[in-house]
């Protein structure tokens, strides 16, 4: 059972940067390697009479304990299925990409584990699936080891990922309150995105920073359309961000040759379809290099990781109107997209098509510029369908977060 001499307390924990997150239990002689086992010699607030585990990367064979983790916490019933899929998580850990932070007892029992996601072109990370079996939830501090697992990982990779981000859940406030206290802040709301355990729930968009990609390396000067200036001026308060520049674009829908485009059947749909069921679908506008890309997930009823790529508003117009027609087809609940904070007339084409700002992400997209990296600032906007669920679970920096942009 843990004792541990030194004590951190909660509100100390959180930072303002990856960095400073680090240095602080760095400080403390915790050492962010997780090739070995990774011990956390420090308590949160007080000593608890826990189950103390160590820390370690996931192996190939163990991907057999990472799906039977999925399944207990899940009942079986998680939407994404290749993590049910012993073969495919063996897979996925031998892609450089992805990281499976494992929980071990002193006797060697894998209890959980953590998954991260790199985008090492983009210099971001996704942290996702923080999972305890059911048995060690109430024996073991899941604070303690998702901390642990964040100083391990933003410490072996601080020079690679610049960004950190994850969707929490709103079925509880457990993920959203342990993300807080790390300094990774709500910054979007995502209603109606997911389903788990047979129910449709909302998730709260979170994201923490190193120093730099918010100072140096990031695009300022935003333009943005008057309907995003609450929740610019939120965020920019708590990055100390300059003033947004604020214009209403006028866009010029030619409906003329709107329909053209549709009497010639100019428009063209491809679409693949993995063994899991994810769909990746690309709509051309034919004899143009113009088109969206997207990921249409059936188990979820859901539309994501959009792309697109146009010449002029009249064909992002058209290619966001077949969007929405593939949804209605596809009975899809919810669709996702991140807008650059610096096309003013691409932020006013997705309002008039229909979808909603629903959060602001600094520093959201690397871009190579003559002068070298720079990080782009991006809008969320979505649309969904159905009521929310009335027992949304906030904690009270998300709570804000809504109340602007619901």
């Amino acid at each position: 059972m843990a004792s541990s001499s030194f004590i951190i307390k909660t509100k100390l924990i959180t930072s303002d940067s990856t960095e400073k997150f680090i240095e602080k239990f760095t400080k403390i002689g915790v050492n962010p390697d997780l090739t070995e086992n990774m011990e956390l010699n420090f308590e949160i607030d007080k000593n608890l009479d826990r189950l103390d585990c160590c820390l370690t990367l996931a192996s190939p064979e163990d991907a057999y304990d990472i799906t039977e983790i999925y399944k207990d916490c899940y009942n079986g019933t998680y939407p994404y299925k290749e993590m049910e899929d012993p073969v495919e998580v063996q897979k996925m850990i031998l892609n450089k990409n992805y990281y499976w932070v494992l929980f071990r007892t002193p006797r060697g029992k894998t209890i959980g584990c953590f998954t991260y996601v790199l985008n090492r072109k983009q210099k971001k990370g996704y942290m996702r699936g923080l999972l305890v079996k059911k048995k060690y939830q109430k024996i073991t501090n899941v604070k303690k080891l998702m901390i642990g697992s964040m100083i391990g990982m933003w410490g072996t990779f601080k020079n690679i990922i610049y960004i950190w981000y994850a969707e929490c859940r709103t079925a509880h406030i457990k993920s959203q309150y342990l993300a807080n206290i790390c300094g990774i802040k709500p910054l979007a709301f995502l209603p109606n995105k997911d389903i788990f355990l047979n129910n449709i729930e909302s998730d709260i968009f979170h994201t923490i920073y190193s120093e730099k990609v918010l100072s140096s390396l990031r695009k300022k000067n935003p333009v943005l359309i008057p309907e995003i200036n609450k929740i610019y001026s939120f965020i920019q308060k708590q990055y100390n961000l300059e003033e947004a520049n604020y214009l209403e674009p006028i866009v010029q829908y030619d409906f003329n040759l709107d329909r053209k485009i549709w009497n010639r059947k100019s428009v063209k749909i491809y679409e693949e379809i993995d063994k899991f069921g994810y769909h990746k679908v690309i709509i051309k506008i034919l004899e143009t290099d113009s088109n969206i890309k997207f990921l249409y997930t059936p188990t979820v009823e859901n539309i994501e990781k959009i792309k697109y790529n146009v010449n002029n508003d009249i064909e992002l117009f058209v290619l966001l109107k077949e969007l929405k027609r593939y949804a209605s087809e596809k009975k899809v609940r919810y669709i996702e997209c991140f807008v650059s904070a610096y096309k003013p007339n691409h932020q006013r084409i997705f309002c008039d098509v229909g979808f909603k700002v629903r959060g602001y992400i600094p520093s959201w997209k690397r871009v190579i510029t003559p002068s070298g990296e720079l990080f782009e600032d991006h809008i969320i906007f979505n649309l969904e369908k159905g009521k929310l669920n009335p027992k949304l679970q906030l904690i009270p920096e998300a709570e804000k977060i809504v109340d602007l942009v619901y």
